[in-house]
């Protein structure tokens, strides 16, 4: 209602605001927070971003990707809403422009854990299990302590019979989450 009022500076404040809801899981508060302040400035791709993700978190994907998509356009090396899509696409069994998405996010950072991540996931729901391995080992460099990154690790390497290395991998999972 008063939106027409505010201006740039008020529109990173009710952000803000909105994130603050988001990050306690407020996320209807979240929402109308952040699609007020998009309505002050439609350009913000941190906005659309965060609204990607209170979007996905109430299980409204089609709004979610939209927003990830709006982020992108707006700023196209934005690669946590690439790696955010990604998932999205993953999730609509669009593995081929999940990977593509992800591929583009680790090109814009190349140490993005969970981009390599994401994109050993894919490889293994495909059965490509030494890319999956090449994936996981790539963002265990960058975050060495994701239990989830090594026992997916350890399933790729029990996949292709390496139980030894699987072994090794698994020992270390379970000394991060016991």
């Amino acid at each position: 209602k008063k939106a027409a009022n505010l201006n740039y500076s008020d529109a990173e404040a009710i952000s803000n605001l909105g994130v603050a809801y988001m990050e306690l899981g407020r996320y209807q508060e979240a929402l109308e927070s952040l699609k007020s302040s998009i309505h002050i400035n439609s350009k913000s791709s941190q906005v659309h971003y965060n609204l990607g993700i209170v979007y996905q978190k109430l299980d409204k994907f089609e709004e979610a990707e939209e927003n990830y998509k709006n982020s992108i356009q707006i700023n196209e090396k934005h690669y946590q809403a690439l790696n955010n899509l990604g998932v999205l696409l993953r999730k609509k069994k669009q593995l081929k422009n999940a990977l593509i998405r992800h591929k583009e996010a680790i090109k814009i950072k190349p140490d993005f854990a969970e981009g390599h991540y994401n994109i050993g996931i894919i490889h293994k729901e495909l059965n490509n299990y030494e890319e999956a391995i090449i994936s996981f080992s790539e963002s265990i460099k960058y975050n060495p302590y994701s239990f989830d990154t090594n026992t997916n690790l350890g399933d790729a390497l029990l996949k292709i019979g390496k139980l030894d290395e699987a072994e090794v991998v698994f020992r270390k999972a379970l000394k991060i989450n016991p």
